[in-house]
């Protein structure tokens, strides 16, 4: 049978589940206040889906997902497999851009605290690839800038989204002549439990571990 999608009511989930997604919305710092006085719930979904490709597998949702905030316009839109919450017309404004990921990827920021190290510490990743089958990407680092990491981070992210998990352990990526970040396949830092694509930033940045790290 044909890939499907599904729409149902569906009860209020408790404001506390959304806690985490809440902690991440840099992007909409509203949405907890909004999220909490939802009365409603829908719930759209794949069936059968799994097959197909990742970039067919989310234009059919996206596509679905425009139709219905058209026909029945709501005020918040929750991605589960990315726990991200966002507002319905950011989201419409960004596909229509070509973000397909806008929602169906978070870009997390942890500070990270208790280690030692005396330095700025944090960590950083995605949340959403891997429900499509491709890594997810993440830093471990100190005294970046994480607006900076963030957009480069997404970048590799929508790389590996067009062209499937074709990184290597130990190739290097790179946004600049001089830039060469070291990645290797790991088991992410931060739940969910997921392998993701580990960056190395080199030194003095990196906070992490690979087998081979400089």
């Amino acid at each position: 049978m044909p890939a499907q999608t599904s729409l149902m009511p569906v009860q209020n989930r408790p404001i506390g589940d959304y806690a985490t997604a809440v902690q991440q919305s840099w992007h909409w710092r509203e949405a907890g206040e909004v999220v909490s006085g939802c009365g409603y719930t829908l719930l759209l979904t794949d069936l059968m889906a799994s097959g197909l490709m990742p970039q067919d597998r989310l234009q059919l949702m996206t596509g679905v997902l425009r139709a219905v905030l058209e026909a029945a316009p709501c005020d918040a839109v929750y991605f589960r497999a990315s726990d991200k919450l966002v507002e319905p017309q950011a989201y419409l404004a960004a596909v229509e851009q070509g973000e397909l990921l806008y929602g169906a990827m978070n870009i997390r920021f942890y500070n990270v605290e208790g280690t030692g190290s005396g330095r700025n510490e944090g960590l950083m990743d995605s949340l959403g690839l891997a429900a499509l089958g491709i890594p997810d990407v993440q830093c471990h680092y100190f005294d970046l800038d994480p607006s900076e990491l963030a957009g480069q981070l997404m970048d590799v992210a929508y790389y590996l989204f067009r062209q499937g998990d074709v990184i290597e352990d130990g190739e290097t990526i790179g946004f600049t002549e001089e830039m060469r970040w070291r990645c290797e396949h790991q088991y992410a830092l931060a739940e969910p439990q997921r392998v993701v694509l580990d960056i190395d930033p080199g030194a003095p940045y990196y906070a992490g571990r690979q087998a081979n790290s400089r």
